[in-house]
């Protein structure tokens, strides 16, 4: 058993995976991450009960959007991040600055990574968006 960064939990590798990391449905991948982080926000829960198709098939998508091409987790979820500062989503600002941790990204990379928006979305989102990522990192 190993640490799978590709996958968010210990689990056996499998040469065939990408890189050569085990696979799994993006669906368990996201049952293990709240497990281990935190109990997941209500309207997670409540989509996912309602609509646990739909989902499934978001899950599935953000998965095969990082699997299409050459960005290691890290840099995906820093993207990411800087995506959800600009649309001022704070439930997304704090998951991805949590999953950009779990994929080996420092504070002060997540830190740099808003910093850069602020000449492309201004100042006053980039000063929302480093609050809320200190509510994930500490201030």
């Amino acid at each position: 058993m190993s640490y799978c960064g590709g996958c968010k939990y210990f689990t056996r590798r499998d040469p065939g995976g990408r890189n050569g990391k085990s696979t799994s449905c993006a669906l368990r991948r996201s049952q293990l991450y709240w497990q281990r982080i935190r109990k997941p926000p209500k309207t997670y829960l409540t989509l996912k009960k309602k609509h646990p198709d739909l989902l499934r098939a978001v899950e599935a998508l953000g998965e095969a959007a990082r699997k299409a091409g050459p960005l290691d987790d890290k840099t995906a979820h820093l993207i990411q991040l800087a995506a959800a500062a600009a649309i001022r989503s704070e439930g997304s600002v704090h998951s991805h600055v949590r999953r950009a941790k779990e994929a080996g990204a420092t504070p002060a990379e997540i830190r740099h990574a808003l910093l850069l928006l602020t000449s492309t979305v201004g100042f006053p989102t980039v000063a929302a968006a480093l609050t809320w990522a200190g509510d994930v990192l500490g201030k």
